[in-house]
């Protein structure tokens, strides 16, 4: 999980992470799985959303910074509906993720 704008509020928060989330969906193909034969790219399933979110340190033993709200659940279904090494935002399509909501996507294939 990652946020942009959090804890300080920026205006740029989305192009952050949408150029954060084409790195990492490009980058992570040059790492290989040596335990395949014959070894094979990692690949990553990435869903961006944007919106209001709670953040806050929590545990005492092994405190942990977490992110909560629907923003986040929205986030995480979308990562868990996308297609591996497919990028979430491009071309519009409408999907129901789960029994959450009906959400458009928009992905670049």
């Amino acid at each position: 999980m990652i946020a942009s704008g959090c804890p300080s509020r920026t205006d740029y928060h989305a192009p952050f992470i949408a150029e954060m989330a084409l790195d990492m969906v490009e980058s992570v193909q040059t790492v290989k799985d040596e335990s395949k034969e014959p070894p094979e790219s990692l690949r990553i399933r990435v869903g961006v959303h944007s919106g209001p979110a709670v953040a806050g340190v929590v545990g005492v033993k092994m405190p942990r910074y977490c992110l909560f709200g629907s923003t986040v659940t929205t986030s995480e279904l979308m990562e868990q509906t996308s297609s591996v090494s497919y990028y979430i935002f491009l071309h519009k399509m409408s999907i129901e993720i789960k029994v959450y909501a009906l959400v458009c996507m928009y992905v670049r294939t």
